[in-house]
């Protein structure tokens, strides 16, 4: 890197730091930045949804291009020039939300020009095309060497001390923005495969670095998920879909609206509201998840009580990210599974879900032991009780043994009971009071 680059980059870094000490309620200046970031932001979606004629695809996507390079370029100018932070972040920070709109044309012209389009009716203003073969790949190759130092940068600018991460990482997921592949399965895995990828590295971030807790780092942990919902919006809206795409999709959702409410203070309001959002996408997963899974040749039971469990699970997450309405998700949580649990045997029940539902409560009660959370250990005892009471049922009508030999194992069972309760009375009393007093102090 030459003397004049790192000239820039320190000075970049150096208003990166700065911080706005005005306290100017008529805040002219912010109000123009956000006026013109609106601006630009509709510009580029523009060049997604082009409804213009009279020139070739490839000259008005070089019409992208070239602002989003004279965008970084402006950002390294006003840092120079004034010596002011906010303006150079800002401009950054929109040019990296442009880089995986390149990528998408790009990745529209690799497709076109290998001749996969054919037979697929695109709208007008979204289907791109490029003369052959050789000019594709020498635009893509191109363009895609040029915007590394707009991405590099950008990430320099926002969080310096694990820029290089989230840079490398950007790249990749824009990567997967060129592959001229649109079979439903390909962009299942490879959604699967980057969300939680994305999930991984943005969290590891916030965990590890504190510039990722910033207001520019949140900034460049928002921008990682670009490429993914791309991805996958642009299957769901203009190929033949499936619904294990949609649950990615949704999935994605829940994940990026969890990653947004982590960025917001965990006490406040719009934290809250999140939390309270991201049960829509949830209820998604659950009725696509079921189809899914019947799809692919699981039982109807299975298929159900999986869809119930995965929707308890995915509150209880939610219930571990918020301060003000912990109880709240944890009984939706609980509800969900033990009313799932309780329709999935009334309906399609067999042995092997009651065992499965059994297996569930245990579970719970142990976690709950261990966690000292009565919500999981009351769902853990309902969910028993109700796998214990179908397994008997069951028994009783596979043996036919409903007979006077059942009440006769029952009524030992009674008076064995009774008589250890009459000799141990005392120390089980103490016992019960013990672990009375000691649930009092668990959290709901």
């Amino acid at each position: 890197m030459n003397t004049a680059t790192m000239d820039i980059n320190t000075k970049l870094e150096e208003a990166a730091v700065e911080t706005n000490t005005s306290g100017n309620p008529m805040d002219i200046p912010g109000l123009l930045r956000k006026l013109g970031a609106a601006a630009v932001l509709v510009s580029f979606t523009a060049f997604l949804f082009k409804g213009w004629a009279g020139t070739n695809d490839l000259v008005k996507y070089g019409l992208l291009f070239g602002s989003t390079i004279s965008i970084s370029v402006v950002a390294m100018f006003i840092a120079q020039l004034f010596r002011e932070g906010k303006g150079p972040r800002l401009l950054m920070s929109l040019s990296l939300v442009a880089v995986p709109i390149n990528f998408t044309i790009l990745g529209a012209f690799v497709f076109y020009a290998a001749s996969l389009s054919a037979g697929i009716t695109y709208p007008d203003y979204l289907a791109w095309t490029i003369a052959d073969w050789p000019t594709a790949i020498a635009v893509t190759v191109g363009s895609g060497l040029l915007l590394l130092p707009v991405i590099l940068l950008g990430f320099r600018t926002l969080a310096r001390p694990i820029s290089t991460r989230l840079s490398v990482f950007f790249v990749a997921s824009n990567l997967m923005l060129l592959v001229p592949v649109r079979d439903v399965f390909f962009v299942t895995v490879v959604g699967i495969t980057l969300t939680i990828i994305t999930l991984y590295i943005t969290s590891a971030s916030m965990r590890e670095e504190i510039s990722a807790r910033t207001f520019e780092g949140k900034l460049a942990m928002l921008v990682q998920f670009l490429p993914l919902g791309i991805l996958l919006g642009r299957n769901l809206w203009l190929y033949p879909s499936h619904d294990a795409v949609l649950l990615v999709i949704m999935a994605a959702i829940f994940v990026a609206v969890r990653q947004i409410s982590l960025l917001c203070e965990r006490d406040g309001i719009s934290a809250s509201t999140l939390n309270f959002v991201s049960m829509l996408p949830m209820m998604f997963i659950m009725t696509l998840l079921e189809d899914v899974l019947s799809q692919a040749g699981a039982g109807s039971a299975s298929a159900f009580y999986f869809a119930a469990l995965t929707g308890a699970a995915l509150t209880y997450e939610v219930s571990t990210r918020t301060e003000t309405s912990k109880s709240l998700f944890r009984l939706i949580a609980g509800l969900l599974l033990v009313g799932g649990s309780f329709t999935s045997l009334m309906m399609f029940g067999n042995a092997l879900i009651a065992c499965g539902v059994l297996v569930s409560g245990i579970a719970l009660i142990v976690a709950s032991a261990w966690l000292e959370q009565k919500a999981l250990g009351l769902t853990g005892v309902a969910l028993a009780i109700m796998a214990l009471i179908d397994l008997t049922i069951q028994a009783l009508a596979l043996f036919d043994i409903a007979s006077w030999f059942t009440l006769l194992i029952a009524g030992i069972i009674a008076i064995v009971a009774a008589s250890a309760i009459e000799t141990h009375g005392a120390g089980v009393k103490r016992v019960l009071a013990k672990q009375r007093k000691d649930l009092e102090a668990w959290e709901f």
